[in-house]
């Protein structure tokens, strides 16, 4: 079982407040230079992979191994109730990095706590707790979603649950892990069940004997930061062949050399990519005789990142793991990509709340973050090849092989997940947090996990938590005043779809307005019979919402 949430636009574009191109030169024809990164080759040429992940992980010169404030950390989380909209949270998100002299805030850090006590829910609604709960989290960062699930855990689940559990932090930067054991060591229960291990990931020696038992395995934000390899072909087609990093002996600059198809990783990649060449994906197919006559009057260089890191860290996982279950999540988008090629990367340099962009991976020097867009289609892939069932297919070359079991997938959009779940029973969690003077309150949909079978490897979900706030709350009241709060709910939820025949999401608008606005606001019904005449669209409908909700919408600005 695996859940990926998927991130897009306006959380990538709250990520990098303010932009600006760094252009370089070139250096000859079909090759890229570079004036820096020189550390990270030596006198042998080295895989584009290789490469990226001495930029990102090298002991002394590496971009996470510089210092731990490539990744922010928040002293408090923000006050989203207290902030009028959209403008006002990308206003409040601005200053916040003119005043951190950091590279990013992550989505866990930005909405914390909430973000992390979505996780741990999810995993105590669909974790068999009669074994002891295990949790691996791979490049944990500063170490906030591993506190906020172990608070949450304390504070929610059975006593023995979190007795008996144990987290363990896979980082492979020095920095980071001492980070997150202060983070963590905020709440001295929790250190005796939390460790972190300062390695790779990917290395399957690292991990010992396979574990049998179940357990969990969550990975936020590390997808998009796994080494990648370049291949590039000189025409539509022309054979792919694989790319070099490579330092020339006269002036020292970096350049790209191009080699015949070899290295077996890159090739299972390609496996993974073509195993259906009749699919209609964006992957890498065999090109039509029509395309191959345009190809020869009119050629065009090509060139296609592969998540060759993935395919490595999920094959491991697979092996040491085999009973896991698994939450990711990543960016399936982002803007304002420079470098050339399908599936590029962002290479980002952060100083003083300013984003400098490069034009190539080659200008990484240690003070940037390379970054990629998140292909589910190809993510689903490669999770189905680790397993083994996709493999196994390729290697007896019979696609309609019944060898193994294949892992289900589904994969839900935003405005997919509102439609299939706005139906479903609702309940409330009373989450308290000490830094915040008023009480926060988590809405969410409490029969999702009936979506969640146990042979689901992915979900793909933009965002379930939407978080409110309200002065007096039903669930700090007698259980009979709860009971007649869920009644009254109901209620108003049959007359606005009796009356009003709303859609979805204006439905979950209405409720929130009806439930946790002041009494001298607008009526829900008014709200949505406006919906309803003037036919608003899903991001009119989120601007008109702000208009009349003070109380903060959190983590749904991530839907965008």
């Amino acid at each position: 079982m695996a859940y990926t949430y998927r991130y897009s636009r306006p959380l990538v574009q709250s990520y990098r407040i303010l932009h600006k191109l760094h252009a370089v030169s070139s250096c000859g024809q079909n090759r890229f230079s570079s004036f820096f990164s020189t550390e990270f080759v030596g006198d042998t040429p080295v895989l584009v992979r290789d490469f990226i992940h001495s930029a990102l992980y090298h002991p002394d010169h590496g971009y996470f191994s510089q210092s731990p404030r490539s990744v922010g950390v928040l002293d408090r989380g923000i006050n989203f109730h207290k902030l009028q909209g959209r403008k006002a949270y990308m206003s409040h998100l601005e200053n916040i990095y003119k005043q951190n002299d950091v590279s990013w805030f992550t989505p866990v850090e930005l909405f914390k706590p909430w973000y992390a006590h979505g996780i741990a829910e999810a995993i105590l609604r669909t974790t068999n707790l009669s074994f002891p709960l295990k949790i691996y989290e791979i490049g944990g960062g500063s170490g906030t979603c591993a506190k906020g699930i172990m608070d949450y855990i304390m504070l929610n689940a059975p006593t023995r649950v979190y007795n008996n559990m144990s987290y363990t932090s896979v980082e492979i930067s020095s920095s980071l892990a001492k980070k997150q054991l202060e983070t963590v060591g905020e709440v001295g229960s929790h250190l005796s069940k939390f460790k972190v291990e300062c390695r790779d990931a990917a290395d399957r020696i690292g991990w010992g004997n396979a574990e049998q038992q179940p357990c969990w395995v969550i990975m936020l934000e590390v997808l998009d930061n796994l080494p990648h390899d370049l291949i590039y072909s000189g025409n539509q087609i022309s054979p792919w062949m694989e790319v070099w990093v490579e330092k020339q002996q006269d002036s020292g600059k970096l350049c790209e050399l191009y080699k015949p198809m070899q290295d077996p990783l890159i090739k299972s990649c390609l496996d993974v990519l073509n195993v259906d060449k009749d699919f209609k994906h964006q992957g890498i197919k065999e090109a039509s005789f029509p395309s191959k006559m345009w190809a020869k009057i009119f050629p065009k260089a090509k060139r296609c990142w592969l998540p060759t890191g993935c395919l490595k860290l999920l094959e491991t996982l697979h092996g040491a793991l085999p009973k896991m279950s698994m939450i990711a999540s990543d960016f399936s988008y982002l803007p304002d990509v420079k470098v050339p090629g399908e599936r590029a990367p962002l290479v980002s340099t952060k100083k003083d709340g300013s984003s400098s962009d490069h034009s190539s991976y080659l200008d990484a020097k240690g003070d940037a973050d390379i970054f990629f867009p998140t292909d589910f289609w190809l993510l689903e892939r490669i999770d189905h090849y680790s397993s083994g069932w996709l493999k196994s297919r390729i290697e007896s070359y019979d696609r309609s092989s019944k060898k193994g079991k294949k892992r289900r997938t589904i994969t839900l959009d935003t405005s997919v997940f509102m439609e299939e779940f706005a139906y479903t029973c609702l309940s409330f969690s009373n989450i308290e947090d000490e830094e915040v003077e008023e009480r926060g309150w988590v809405f969410k949909v409490s029969s999702y996990q009936n979506l969640f079978q146990e042979d689901i490897s992915i979900i793909s979900l933009n965002v379930y938590i939407l978080s409110f706030h309200n002065k007096s709350s039903p669930r700090n009241s007698s259980s009979s005043s709860h009971r007649q709060f869920k009644i009254d709910l109901t209620s108003k939820v049959s007359l606005i779809f009796s009356e009003h025949q709303a859609n979805n999401l204006a439905l979950l608008v209405a409720i929130s307005l009806e439930c946790f606005l002041p009494a001298d606001s607008p009526p829900s019904s008014i709200f949505v019979q406006e919906i309803c005449c003037n036919q608003l669209s899903v991001k009119d409908l989120i601007i008109y919402c702000f208009a009349f909700l003070p109380t903060g919408w959190g983590p749904i600005l991530a839907s965008w």
